[in-house]
């Protein structure tokens, strides 16, 4: 009984091979393989989703410079023909409303630029935590692949010992057939196995190089700290502290407080100083000086 059950037992022992590490393949098998230091490298440089996140803080950057400007002047030429009399005006107008908004204006904009680089950098890290995924993703079915590769050579070798044993009679036809039947699902699976393995380096590819053909790039052997990070005794606390996402929530809200306060002090917005000259067909000249305020009724 333990000699006709034994081929079983041992295929069962087999089969469990994918769990266990087993010997890496050449270079030429692996294709293209990069460590996770340089996929990030290389995620860094390629990914346009990155290049648009660095492209729309740069256009938020700005966009806050200039709202913390001084206003422009204005420059206006007028000319009056009144039959033989004629006057013609140089006006300069300078916007003042500046003088009582600077400080609510630079508060707001002190915060839109640190929600625009919170954001960023959530945004970074959504990205970075995607290339990680996809590389631990590419690396297990590296090593699944290897795995299989192993315990496929082996299992051929036990299909051929029972062979043989069953041309000497020691196991039923029944047993050898079920241990054929065994190895062609196994096959089936290794299948399986090779085609997970092809997707997964697939998708890196396309993160890491942002091309179109469909590239195979493979995971590197990763040391044994790559992917671990401590676990920080208060998570939550951390969390409120360092979140980039929380960081920008408060920086939006410290905005949208600072524009609060814009509104209430800008009661006379518009308010302007005009200087020029005025020169008259008679031979009258001179400079003149105006204020212009709303009148918020």
């Amino acid at each position: 009984m333990n000699r006709l059950f034994r081929p079983a037992i041992l295929l069962m022992a087999w089969t469990c091979i994918p769990l266990a590490r087993a010997p890496s393949v050449s270079a030429q098998e692996m294709g293209e393989s990069v460590s996770l230091e340089e996929a990030l490298s290389l995620f860094g440089r390629n990914s346009p989703e990155l290049q648009l996140a660095r492209s729309r803080l740069r256009g938020t950057l700005g966009e806050i410079r200039q709202g913390r400007a001084l206003p422009n002047p204005q420059l206006a030429v007028t000319h009056e023909s009144l039959g033989d009399y004629s006057e013609s005006y140089l006006n300069l107008t300078q916007p003042v409303d500046f003088l009582w908004e600077s400080r609510s204006r630079g508060g707001r904009a002190e915060a839109l630029g640190l929600q625009a680089r919170a954001r960023f950098l959530a945004d970074s890290a959504r990205l970075a935590l995607e290339v990680r995924q996809a590389y631990l993703e590419a690396w297990r079915a590296t090593e699944a692949r290897r795995a299989y590769r192993q315990a496929e050579g082996l299992m051929a070798q036990l299909l051929a010992s029972a062979e043989a044993r069953f041309a000497e009679g020691d196991i039923a036809g029944y047993d050898l057939r079920r241990l054929r039947l065994e190895h062609r699902q196994f096959e089936r699976r290794s299948a399986t196995v090779e085609l997970d393995l092809e997707e997964a380096e697939q998708r890196l590819g396309v993160l890491l190089l942002a091309t179109d053909d469909r590239r195979r790039v493979s995971a590197r052997e990763m040391g044994g700290g790559e992917m671990t990070a401590d676990v920080p005794s208060d998570p939550v606390a951390q969390a409120l502290t360092h979140r980039p996402e929380i960081q920008a929530a408060e920086a939006l809200a410290e905005a949208r407080s600072n524009e609060t306060t814009l509104s209430r002090a800008s009661v006379l917005r518009g308010t302007s100083l005009t200087g020029g000259l005025k020169r008259q067909s008679d031979g009258s000249d001179g400079l003149f000086m105006g204020l212009a305020i709303p009148l918020p009724i």
